[in-house]
């Protein structure tokens, strides 16, 4: 698959965290890419949580507070089916999932559970932690549609090709009065750690 300009902001981050400043030595951006797709998780149509006046929608469990009775992983939504009656959906929300973040720029939320519903464009967003902000609010919930990717996962796979690159693994740096000495498989277990609870589903939760 050729080099996406959805994924841009995300190889150049993982370039960072690998410390390649070429362009593409030791790895070419469809190589970077490759790997960032290893570590891929799809999010369809999960129920974002808001403020109380819609202005900002966030990657996080949608307010508990609505839904007590609510399944684990879920929340339940009322649905007007006509003018006479209304009934109640389990619907996904992120609490199926870790920290969600880094997410490729092709996101898109939506005002309902599938590609037949309007959608709404953020004016700003913060795509690492997965924050969306409206000047002028949708006032409907939101379900997002997309994908993210453990960037540090991937950063360790790719030091893990390349033991013998010196400039790599982050040998020693110094800033100000304080230096640091890493060796290279340290790091590379740093940045599993680190990518551990990155876009992770959460597979043994409890069901009523």
């Amino acid at each position: 698959m050729a080099v996406r300009a959805s994924m841009s902001d995300l190889i150049t981050f993982t370039k960072r965290l690998v410390n390649q400043t070429a362009a593409s030595d030791p790895w070419t951006e469809q190589e970077i890419q490759d790997q960032l797709d290893q570590h891929r998780t799809h999010f369809d149509f999960i129920l974002m949580d808001h403020d109380t006046l819609y202005n900002y929608y966030y990657t996080r469990s949608f307010r508990p507070e609505y839904n007590p009775s609510r399944l684990a992983g879920s929340s339940q939504k009322v649905v007007q089916a006509n003018q006479y009656t209304s009934r109640v959906l389990n619907v996904p929300d992120f609490s199926l999932y870790t920290q969600v973040g880094f997410l490729e720029s092709d996101v898109a939320l939506y005002q309902g559970r599938d590609t037949s519903y309007s959608t709404h464009t953020p004016d700003d967003s913060n795509l690492n932690d997965g924050t969306f902000i409206f000047s002028t609010p949708p006032d409907v919930d939101l379900y997002m549609f997309g994908k993210g990717y453990n960037v540090y996962a991937c950063a360790a796979d790719l030091l893990m090709e390349t033991p013998d690159f010196g400039r790599l693994p982050l040998k020693s740096e110094s800033r100000g009065q304080v230096s640091q000495t890493i060796d290279w498989s340290d790091k590379i277990s740093m940045y599993y750690t680190r990518g551990s609870k990155l876009n992770r589903r959460i597979t043994k939760l409890l069901r009523a």
